[in-house]
């Protein structure tokens, strides 16, 4: 049973990591679009919230990885 938990949360994690690691690569325009396929607003571009957008993605990446060892 704790194995299969914790195969569990590694297998998220992983996938997490995965999903946000493409933040940091993903040109504004791939990106303002996918957030509106969540459901977002258009967002215009602003050097602000593409620098903000790859902060994020890079540092919920590393979490992930550190979650991941």
């Amino acid at each position: 049973m704790c194995f299969r938990l914790l195969r569990l949360f590694l297998g998220f994690a992983a996938v997490s990591w995965g999903v946000s690691i493409f933040g940091v690569f993903l040109s504004w325009p791939v990106a303002s679009e996918a957030l509106q396929g969540l459901g977002a607003q258009p967002i215009a571009y602003d050097r602000m919230l593409d620098y903000w957008l790859r902060m994020a993605a890079g540092a919920f990446t590393s979490l992930a990885v550190g979650i991941l060892y």
